[in-house]
C-alpha cells in the first residue's frame, strides 16, 4: 500500500504582480495634429501591421492594461513618427526597436477608413 508522506502543514501562498506602467508620461497632440505618446516600457501593448492600403503601419490591436491602452492609443492609428523620425510601413519598425527608452512614438489619429477595413471580420 501507498502512504502519503506530505504532512498537512498550513501556509499561504502571496502573489504580486508587479505595475506595467512605468512613469508614463501623458500624451501630447501638436499642432500638426499627431499624437506623441512616451513609451518608457516595453512590451508597449498594441500590435501593428503594414497593407490594407496604407503607406503606414497601422495599430490592428491594443492590449489590455498595457502602456498603449492607459495612454490612449486605438485600432486605427497609424505610426507616423519615431522619435522625432518620419516612418513609413517599411521604416517605423526599424525605428521603433532600436530607440532607447524613453522615445516618442507620434500616431495619426484621424485613419477611419482604417478602423473599417479592420473591423470588417479580421480575427486577430
Amino acid at each position: 500500500k501507498f502512504q502519503s508522506a506530505v504532512a498537512s502543514v498550513p501556509f499561504e501562498i502571496g502573489l504580486r504582480c508587479p505595475t506595467r506602467v512605468h512613469s508614463q508620461a501623458a500624451p501630447q497632440r501638436g499642432e500638426d495634429g499627431i499624437l506623441r505618446v512616451t513609451i518608457a516600457q516595453k512590451p508597449f501593448g498594441m500590435n501593428v501591421e503594414n497593407g490594407a492600403g496604407s503607406t503606414r503601419g497601422f495599430v490592428t490591436k491594443v492590449l489590455p492594461g498595457f502602456p498603449a491602452e492607459l495612454a490612449g492609443v486605438e485600432v486605427g492609428f497609424e505610426i507616423d513618427e519615431v522619435n522625432g523620425v518620419k516612418v513609413d510601413a517599411h521604416s517605423w519598425y526599424k525605428e521603433f526597436a532600436r530607440a532607447e527608452m524613453p522615445f516618442s512614438v507620434g500616431f495619426r489619429t484621424g485613419a477611419s477608413d482604417m478602423k473599417e477595413v479592420l473591423s470588417a471580420g479580421s480575427d486577430l
